[in-house]
């Protein structure tokens, strides 16, 4: 269970305020929330086994600090690019039609999979690893549902997302000090 939890809350924080809530919110509303949940379930099983098949191939080849240094770069491109935000742009589908390619897309070249694949280099547990991730994304995913239509003005979301991914980089920084043996 080493993996379960740190990818469970690492995918949350990076997914909060990104492309996966605002493409649910805007699919949703076009139709077909069961259609947009599943493709955002598909799209995230597939990306997240290569993710953790990935992580298990490759952690083996790893020393320990190459591994925590690993773990800091994934945490830093994921941190980066939350400090700066973005303009999505949608199709004009709704339900799984236009959602699936629209998650697909994005989910490529998304931080989560690569935070899945270092958590599996570091644990070597793949499996609790992409259960994680995956209840982690799902579960921001549902969060527009429980703030309805007001969600983005309702919330602070641009400084949320700031915050935790300052919070990233700062982990970041310190696991690659470690890493690099500075402290």
């Amino acid at each position: 269970m080493d993996a379960l939890m740190p990818a469970l809350v690492a995918v949350a924080a990076t997914e909060i305020g990104g492309r996966v809530q605002k493409g649910v919110r805007v699919f949703s509303e076009k139709g077909g929330m069961g259609g947009v949940f599943a493709a955002l379930a598909l799209s995230s099983i597939v990306y997240y086994t290569v993710a953790v098949i990935a992580g298990t191939t490759i952690g083996h080849t790893m020393n320990a600090n190459a591994k925590l240094l690993f773990m800091a770069m994934a945490l830093a491109f994921a941190g980066v690019p939350m400090v700066i935000s973005f303009k999505a742009k949608f199709p004009e589908k709704g339900g799984f039609a236009g959602s699936f390619p629209y998650f697909v897309s994005n989910q490529f070249a998304d931080a989560s999979a690569f935070i899945l694949l270092a958590i599996t280099v570091r644990t070597d547990t793949p499996f609790p690893a992409f259960v994680g991730g995956l209840f982690g994304i799902m579960i921001v995913a549902a969060l527009p549902l429980v703030f309805g239509r007001n969600w983005p003005n309702d919330v602070a979301l641009t400084g949320i997302r700031r915050i935790i991914g300052l919070i990233l980089v700062l982990l970041s920084a310190l696991m690659a000090l470690r890493a690099l043996k500075l402290i």
